[in-house]
């Protein structure tokens, strides 16, 4: 695995901030099309409550039968104008407050977050006024609107990864039109928002962020509604490809690689905005995180095949080491670089990158990057096989996508800093197949991390 300079069609940017509106318009992204559903009235706090017993924390919003009518609209308005144009107000004067989230080392302003919450309006715990808040930030009508969670929609093929639970927005023709995210953690709410805010700002041709339509409280919920991603997430061709035969094969494969190597140049601009030398705080974190792996598969190492507690505790000391002699240049990252956080839009040729907060760990106080580009680059690598495994791509195929993403890849990292994020990522999948108690998963992460060591 090798590191390239940047090309000709990538120049490493200034760490100085561009200005920008947090409510810059972009096109909206490919149809999706639903049926209609069953109102749900409960409070929003009670359907997260009920959710949480299925292991989902979200509203659980019921589908219709195909076939029936939608709903009769509600005798009056939830949302009336003089609402909608406060929350207008808001919008827009929250720009200084989100760049003000930013703290030395990568951390959230705890005075600025409050700011910032007392700015927000509270639109109230129920899915009514959920629905016509977020119906408001698309100029929509909330009686010609549903909202629908993504487990619903992940049962009938939706794709991608996010951490918070993700709705999305309907129109009456069955379209999607805006995605509603709710945050029981304010404080990664706040990181989500000083990351879109800086995508924003930044102006990439390649890479992009869900566009910010609006923000406000629901109870002690924080609430984001943005564009949809448009194109395909990256883990949704590696599962094509590993369902493919014959001919269809090389086909998928064809389009899994030139997806693969858009997630590289768009990586690439994204890292191209340099800071000084990574920080010590930012690599810590990361240390301190596979240590406490190690901790725990230690006790465990038993149901590992192939790896003794020695030889893994010799192994992490010297990436470790290595890493913290040649950290390399800072970067703006993304944090959790993985299959499922990247759309490819394969007639734009851009890539969009959903679950952002942590992003916000690469910014200091002022904004400048401090983040370590080969968490990133690592971490990408590294689950293209995690996930090759679990989709049945094979082998072979993995190597080739890894290599296509190296190839394209332009950027100068340590290779002893790759590595170790490699390890790292492997490492917490390892864990993973542990919990979940699969045996095949097992053996074929023990057998990845071995091979990330060995790298």
């Amino acid at each position: 695995m090798k590191t390239r300079g940047f090309g000709n069609t990538i120049q490493a940017r200034s760490p100085e901030l561009p200005q920008t509106s947090l409510l810059q318009t972009r096109p909206f992204g490919s149809p999706a099309r639903v049926q209609q559903q069953q109102q749900d009235t409960r409070s929003i706090a009670e359907q997260l409550e009920g959710a949480s017993r299925f292991g989902y924390h979200g509203l659980d919003i019921p589908v219709k039968a195909s076939g029936t009518s939608p709903p009769p609209p509600p005798s009056s308005p939830v949302f009336n104008r003089l609402q909608m144009l406060k929350a207008e107000s808001v919008q827009r004067s929250l720009t200084s407050e989100v760049d003000s989230l930013r703290s030395e080392g990568g951390q959230i302003n705890p005075q600025a977050l409050q700011n910032l919450l007392s700015q927000l309006p509270q639109i109230g715990n129920s899915r009514d006024k959920l629905v016509a808040f977020a119906a408001s930030r698309v100029g929509r009508n909330p009686n010609q609107v549903n909202l629908r969670n993504i487990k619903e929609l992940k049962e009938e093929g939706a794709t991608g990864v996010s951490g918070a639970p993700v709705f999305f927005l309907f129109d009456d023709q069955g379209q999607s039109i805006a995605t509603v995210k709710l945050f029981p953690n304010l404080n990664e709410f706040a990181r989500e928002l000083s990351a879109l805010k800086r995508f924003e700002q930044e102006g990439f041709e390649v890479i992009e962020s869900p566009q910010n339509l609006g923000v406000a409280k629901a109870g002690e919920l924080g609430v984001l509604v943005s564009l949809v991603a448009p194109g395909v997430a990256i883990d949704d061709y590696l599962q094509r490809l590993g369902t493919a035969t014959g001919e269809n094969r090389s086909t998928e494969m064809e389009r899994t690689t030139q997806a693969v190597k858009g997630n590289a140049r768009a990586l690439s601009e994204l890292h191209s905005v340099r800071g000084s030398q990574v920080s010590e705080g930012f690599l810590q974190q990361h240390i301190n995180a596979v240590r406490d792996i190690e901790g725990k598969l230690s006790a465990r190492i038993r149901e590992v095949p192939g790896i003794e507690a020695s030889w893994l505790h010799e192994q992490i000391d010297q990436v470790v080491n290595d890493a913290i002699a040649n950290p390399g240049q800072a970067s703006l990252i993304h944090g959790d670089a993985h299959p499922g956080n990247f759309f490819w839009d394969q007639p734009s040729e851009q890539l969009t990158a959903i679950d952002t907060p942590t992003m916000h760990y690469s910014m200091g106080e002022e904004g400048e990057p401090i983040g370590a580009p080969a968490r990133d680059y690592g971490n990408f690598y590294q689950k293209l096989a995690h996930f090759g495994v679990n989709y049945e791509v094979l082998p072979e195929e993995v190597e080739q996508l890894q290599q296509a993403f190296a190839d394209e890849y332009h950027g100068e990292i340590p290779a002893a800093s790759i590595k170790f994020f490699r390890v790292r990522a492997a490492l917490g999948e390892l864990m993973k197949a542990l919990a979940s108690g699969d045996r095949n998963a097992i053996d074929n992460n023990a057998q990845l991390v071995i091979r990330a060591f060995a790298a």
